[in-house]
């Protein structure tokens, strides 16, 4: 069987809710899967697609922006503590206790706006599917499918760690 002949591959977990199969999405995405190869399928996905007016509208709006506030937040603490003790030991090293808490101020404040851009784009997975999961279409089963998957084997398990209903290679 030549390469175009055989049948693409994909991998299909299905879960009962588009926000379970969220937390798919950004486990695949975190391990390196492109956008473009994860697809959402099912009913919870056709609901999802559905344009959502009003107080729905609204409400899932204030969900995403809460879902990247706090990963904004955490990369925001993170990277200016970290800068901030970078920071003054650099500048108890040049010169004592003023420079250092003047570095300190600084380099903490510059890393502190890197860690909040960094936590928030971070968190924003890179295709119109993560965006469907943000609906109030809850119970609807929804099915993940990756397509022609790099390294099948690795991404089962990934899927296997998100508690699929059914898996299927």
């Amino acid at each position: 069987m030549t390469e175009a002949e055989r049948p693409e591959a994909e991998i299909r977990a299905t879960y009962p809710s588009v926000r379970a199969a969220r937390v798919a999405l950004l486990a695949l995405e975190r391990r390196g899967v492109e956008a473009a190869d994860i697809g959402l399928e099912g009913p919870g996905a056709d609901l999802a697609k559905v344009p959502q007016t009003g107080e729905a509208e609204e409400r899932a709006d204030l969900e995403i922006m809460g879902h990247v506030g706090r990963r904004a937040g955490v990369g925001a603490a993170i990277y200016g503590s970290a800068g901030a003790v970078v920071g003054a030991v650099v500048g108890a090293l040049l010169g004592g206790a003023l420079p250092a808490v003047a570095g300190a101020l600084a380099v903490g404040a510059f890393a502190a706006g890197v860690g909040f851009l960094f936590g928030g784009f971070s968190g924003l997975a890179a295709d119109d599917a993560f965006a469907d999961t943000f609906t109030e279409m809850d119970d609807a089963e929804t099915i993940v499918v990756v397509h022609h998957p790099a390294d099948p084997d690795s991404l089962v398990e990934v899927l296997r760690t998100t508690n699929p209903s059914s898996l299927r290679t």
